[in-house]
């Protein structure tokens, strides 16, 4: 391997940026000269998807459970605060 080409190993342009983002491992294949198989390269997408779906309703469930907790935490403050009310009143 000459030298110019091992400086060109080096170089990591953007687009390898977002394709590592994407896919480490898929980078990596094609960082070393390797073509993906088209059917694990199918599988692959399935299991990108996949985890995308986990994602978005990890996502979605973590918005709700911080407005359950914001709802607790106003009805505790509220009952808090009338026995306290309640108490002096007595």
């Amino acid at each position: 391997m000459s030298d110019t080409s091992k400086k060109q190993r080096h170089v990591i342009t953007a687009s390898e940026i977002g394709q590592f983002a994407y896919c480490s491992f898929s980078w990596y294949l094609q960082r070393q000269g390797l073509q993906p198989d088209p059917y694990l390269l199918q599988r692959g997408t399935a299991a990108h998807e996949q985890l995308g779906r986990h994602v978005y309703f990890y996502q979605q469930t973590k918005k709700k459970s911080h407005w359950f907790v914001a709802v607790g935490l106003i009805l505790g403050i509220t009952a808090i605060f009338l026995l306290l009310v309640g108490w002096l009143w007595i």
